[in-house]
């Protein structure tokens, strides 16, 4: 206790808001005083209605915040076997409107017993070239630990009104879980914001092939800004169609992209599209990936939409799952809903059956034909089933032997107010559930004690987070909640505890505050938890398992939702 007393702030660092936990162990220090000794005795009186342990301290933490050292340096060739991972498009910049726009990022290092001891993050802003990136070390992250980064523009690279593209390298890059959030910052209501992806330099389209994001738009309230990534060091030209519903053509562009960079294009998609099909046309080896992202004009809130085929490594023939979809009356007057975007590929006709399953067992399908490029757009998919009441559950989509791309989005509304506030859902090979002994983690979550939720504080969050069953068989889940508190001036505690959650066939379960809900009456000792880790582990039974967490900010309702 006294070495925690007697360690010396560090007030000179520029990043007050990235944190480096270094065991205390290693100096063979155990953090056992009277406080935590009584936390356990009521935690042993309270156990949890789970098998599993109860919540506990198992150790402490120094809070470490370090000096990041940033350089400029060129970005080495991606070596043979190396993947990097590209994060596009995040910015520490003010919108038209007046929103400040700043992006966060969380690195979970999944591995179990081995640390990622090599990590480098190289920024280049949109000005800059890929010879003059800003370019900083990360210290080693431990396995089965996570990194945050907020607002990681300004607080690591000191960029200001700028916005570019951050690339993460790292012979374990291919194996780290990052995520990336862009937010609005200076909103009294709150914060709102959305994922952006996180993509894969073997994920790339090659020379000849197409990315297709479907369903972005441009009409009297919305307008969509596309951002084309080179991934492989090469100069790329990237041709981009946009298309009609009816899969007529509506205009034209190319473009070209220097290596390692990105090109932003605001307000790009014209009136009348709904898709746009970005042909990378490079003769000198260039890789291009891309996404999209519609901002609503009323609300200033954000969505992503990406070639989720392509962007998550499955065939664009392969069934799918939307892992949440309903339309849902809330508090407040607000209104759930969920569109849905399906575009066939190719000139030949298409079908696809979409199926709804309702958080009560209930399944509902339907046909969807397609001729040759024909998108169709459904902006409430759960009316396109005939049904009427209030209802959430997930979808399904299995195309018969076609090609084809698709896009989903959450989203409510308050009355008559045109204003939407929502989150884009990734679309999910169903091939990708989990089943018996996998497991996934989401690390970078926060969820804000019961009383920030009632008063409603801006800029604070809680989670939710869902599971499903969507092989038709039984299954056991374990969730494991992972957080750290503070214990003292110095030092953190670290919790965790654990529930066994059993899924019927086919079963839809969300479940709100994921800390109340794995801790229990234990979560009463605990304030607002931020950078906080949930691991989900298939324990028992032949089903197959998605989930999502979803973030919403207690003062807007804007939700972020994330599968990993």
């Amino acid at each position: 206790a006294r070495l925690l007393r007697e360690t010396p702030a560090d007030e000179t660092t520029q990043v007050s808001r990235y944190v480096r936990a270094q065991f205390l162990n290693r100096l063979g220090v155990i953090f056992q005083n009277g406080r935590q000794k009584r936390r356990r005795r009521i935690a042993a009186k309270r156990p949890l209605d789970t098998p599993a342990s109860t919540p506990s301290v198992s150790l402490v933490k120094v809070v470490d915040t370090v000096q990041s050292s940033v350089t400029i340096a060129g970005v080495p060739a991606i070596a043979a076997g190396e993947v990097a991972l590209f994060v596009a498009g995040v910015g520490h910049v003010t919108g038209t409107r007046g929103a400040l726009f700043v992006s966060d990022v969380s690195m979970l290092n999944p591995q179990g017993g081995k640390s990622v001891d090599d990590l480098k993050m190289y920024y280049t802003p949109t000005t800059g070239s890929a010879s003059s990136a800003r370019t900083t070390s990360l210290p080693s992250v431990p396995g089965q630990v996570s990194v945050s980064v907020a607002d990681v523009v300004k607080s690591i690279f000191s960029g200001n009104e700028e916005r570019g593209t951050l690339q993460i390298r790292s012979k374990d890059a291919g194996k780290l879980a990052v995520s990336a959030t862009v937010l609005t910052t200076n909103n009294p209501a709150g914060a709102f914001g959305n994922t952006i992806p996180v993509f894969r330099s073997d994920r790339a389209v090659d020379s000849g092939a197409a990315l297709v994001l479907t369903g972005v738009r441009k009409d009297s309230t919305t307008h969509t800004n596309l951002y084309i990534r080179e991934t492989a060091g090469s100069a790329a030209s990237a041709q981009t169609d946009f298309l009609a519903a009816d899969g007529s053509t509506i205009s034209t562009r190319t473009d070209s992209i220097d290596a390692f960079k990105l090109l932003p294009l605001d307000n790009a998609v014209p009136a009348g599209a709904v898709v746009a099909v970005i042909t990378n046309k490079s003769t000198a080896g260039g890789k291009i990936a891309a996404y999209a992202t519609p901002l609503d004009e009323a609300s200033g809130d954000t969505w992503a939409i990406a070639d989720w085929s392509t962007q998550l490594g499955y065939g664009p023939s392969d069934p799918v799952v939307i892992p949440v979809a309903g339309s849902i009356h809330g508090a407040n007057n607000t209104f759930y809903r969920t569109d849905v975007a399906i575009t066939n590929r190719t000139s030949n006709p298409a079908s696809v059956t979409m199926q709804y399953v309702s958080r009560t067992g209930e399944t509902t399908q339907k046909q969807v034909a397609l001729v040759g490029k024909e998108t169709k757009v459904m902006s409430d998919v759960i009316s396109s089933f005939n049904i009427s009441s209030d209802t959430v559950g997930y979808l399904t989509v299995t195309p018969a032997g076609a090609s084809v791309a698709v896009s989903s989005r959450t989203f409510t509304t308050a009355g008559s107010k045109p204003d939407t506030f929502g989150s884009s859902v990734p679309v999910i090979a169903t091939a990708a559930a989990l089943h018996n002994g996998a497991s996934r983690p989401i690390a970078g979550l926060a969820d804000a004690a019961r009383t920030t939720v009632v008063t409603g504080k801006p800029s604070t969050f809680r989670t939710n987070f869902a599971l499903m069953e969507t092989d038709g068989r039984p299954v056991t889940v374990r969730v494991t909640f992972r957080f750290t508190f503070p214990a003292g001036e110095k030092a953190q505690g670290i919790g965790a505890a654990s529930r066994d959650y059993a899924l019927n066939a086919n079963q839809f379960l969300m479940l709100n505050s994921i800390a109340g809900e794995i801790l229990g009456p234990a979560r009463l000792q605990f304030g607002d938890l931020s950078n906080v880790e949930a691991d989900f582990q298939v324990v028992d039974g032949a089903g197959g398992v998605m989930l999502f967490t979803s973030s919403v900010d207690n003062g807007t309702g804007d939700s972020i939702l994330r599968t990993e």
